[in-house]
């Protein structure tokens, strides 16, 4: 019985040793935004229509972790973290898309990055519903956007999905930015 005893406090030993000495390793992403859009560095304008943008996603997105799909169980992965609030992140990139695609005549501004004294002739906002990977391997993005410009008011649903060129969290949001990236376009196309 001693000897029993005894080869089950070192097996446990063992194990737990062996279990704590396993670190699982955090990696942090964050969207690049399109790469073949030159970007257009304070853009200046007197008589531009000035738009301001903002973008807001659910709460647990904005800090948290990437979101997966695992079959019907939507997921968020403790080890692979946005580097900084997703919506900050997606707004700064869908006001330098309309800054490169627009021409003179409109200057966008972040939200967050709004600078003082600058009254709007247009905001829009957009808010999502879904940016995640499926189980299926698709990155998805679902939401609306209001544009509201004097007495105009626009506002839509969009939803799209781009198929991931292969496995792991590094693809997964390349496809998450690819996806962003064609949404802007599309709203870009429809609003101005």
């Amino acid at each position: 019985m001693r000897f029993l005893t005894s080869c089950f406090l070192i097996v446990t030993c063992l194990l737990a040793g062996c279990s704590s000495s396993v670190t699982e390793r955090t990696s942090y992403y964050t969207l690049a935004g399109d790469k073949q859009s030159a970007a257009v560095a304070n853009k200046q304008c007197n008589k531009c229509r000035k738009v301001t943008v903002k973008v807001t996603v659910p709460s647990f997105l904005d800090n948290g972790g990437i979101a997966y799909y695992s079959g019907d169980l939507l997921v968020l992965s403790k080890n692979n973290l946005w580097s900084e609030s997703l919506s900050i992140q997606m707004q700064n990139i869908l006001a330098e898309q309309i800054n490169s695609l627009t021409g003179s005549d409109v200057v966008a501004f972040p939200a967050s990055l709004r600078p003082a004294g600058i009254y709007d002739d247009a905001v829009l906002n957009v808010s999502l519903k879904r940016f995640n990977g499926s189980a299926d391997g698709y990155a998805e993005i679902e939401g609306t956007y209001i544009y509201m410009k004097d007495d105009v008011l626009k506002n839509g649903k969009f939803s799209s999905r781009i198929r991931q060129t292969e496995d792991g969290f590094s693809y997964l949001v390349d496809s998450l930015n690819e996806v962003w990236i064609k949404e802007c376009n599309n709203l870009i196309k429809d609003l101005f």
